[in-house]
């Protein structure tokens, strides 16, 4: 007689499912250290599916994907904007903290020094169907002014960027010589001057502004999003932690 796996009542049915993913780059010649933490956005297809495990298997989320788009996630995502790699997960997620008031699951995929290398804008967590689960930014923000002065200054309410952040432009109304894919595809280092503003520089040393007086003046609309280069020097570690809370 066949067996069917019985499922478990996922701790997760009837709260608000949400999350962060926490990025951490370690150069293994140097031991430098780069790392950042994000907002996760739940796809429907991802909210569809309470259950995320079972008797049966460890757990129907299985991969993590890195990738290199522009465009912001939605919920309506059934895949990563511009793939760059997909890898089962490193770590399987623990059952200890499933209950509750406010329980999680945490995924960890672990990317090593010949794997995904290039510039990675954005991740998610896959079935194992390789549909998608969550997908999120490692940092994205809205601008609401950019200075034509030598460094460029830009304007946002909250930016929350450390020095020699690297950083790309997509959708600036006027000064588009910021957007990369018109830009010739520059990248920019963040020197943070308050809480709502940052200029901009050509290295991560913050030696060379960006000169931005020949640049056309900026109107409307634009994000800026955190760019990480990973190296064949590097391994890049993500944690992605789900979370159902109450409501």
């Amino acid at each position: 007689m066949l067996i069917q796996p019985r499922m478990i009542v996922s701790p997760f049915e009837g709260r608000r499912t949400k999350g962060r993913i926490k990025l951490v780059m370690r150069n293994i010649h140097t031991g430098k250290l780069r790392r950042c933490f994000s907002r996760n956005l739940i796809t429907n297809l991802g909210l569809a599916r309470d259950n995320i495990r079972h008797t049966a298997q460890t757990s129907f989320i299985n991969q993590l994907s890195v990738g290199s788009s522009l465009t912001a996630p939605a919920a309506t995502d059934t895949a990563m904007g511009t793939l760059i790699l997909k890898k089962t997960l490193t770590e399987t997620p623990s059952g200890a903290n499933n209950t509750g008031a406010n329980p999680y699951y945490s995924y960890v995929c672990q990317f090593n020094p010949s794997e995904a290398n290039g510039n990675w804008t954005e991740c998610g967590l896959h079935y194992d169907d390789n549909s998608l689960y969550n997908h999120a930014n490692f940092g994205r923000e809205a601008i609401s002014d950019a200075d034509q002065t030598d460094p460029v200054l830009i304007t946002d309410a909250d930016h929350g960027l450390t020095n020699g952040t690297r950083i790309v432009f997509a959708s600036v109304g006027g000064m588009v010589d910021l957007n990369f894919l018109t830009n010739g595809g520059d990248f920019y280092y963040a020197k943070s001057i308050s809480s709502s503003t940052f200029e901009l520089y050509e290295d991560e040393a913050l030696n060379n502004g960006v000169d931005g007086t020949g640049f056309a003046a900026f109107t409307s609309g634009g994000v800026w999003l955190r760019s990480y280069e990973k190296t064949s020097s590097e391994v890049g570690i993500i944690t992605v932690e789900i979370e159902g809370a109450n409501g």
